[in-house]
């Protein structure tokens, strides 16, 4: 499943026009941080991985996790700019898992 959580990461580096090395760095600004908990709260919401598993894969402790996801729900809640970053997100994670989905699909039939 940690393939799971790179295709998050990737997909939200994406959108937030952060690298995966910059997610995973000590760089602690709005741009970056807004990532990391875009990340966090989805992987969680999506899969319900620990957050230590979640905090192991960009460098932090399941505290760290935990802070994260809660921030992340606070502002989705009332910051309507956030709240569209996070669906453009949550939206392109989506579509790029339906892509594959269905690639798959194909292969297999084709293979059969």
């Amino acid at each position: 499943m940690t393939g799971e959580l790179a295709i998050i990461a990737g997909s939200v580096c994406e959108v937030c026009d952060v690298s995966m090395d910059e997610l995973k760095s000590k760089n602690r600004s709005a741009q970056i941080t807004e990532a990391r908990k875009i990340y966090a709260h989805l992987a969680r919401r999506l899969y319900m991985f620990t957050y230590r598993r979640l905090g192991e894969y960009i460098n932090r402790d399941h505290s760290t996790m935990v802070v994260a996801v809660n921030t992340c729900e606070n502002f989705i809640e009332i910051d309507p700019n956030f709240r569209e970053l996070y669906h453009l997100c949550s939206v392109s994670y989506t579509h790029l898992r339906a892509h594959e989905t269905l690639r798959y699909l194909v292969c297999r039939l084709l293979l059969e």
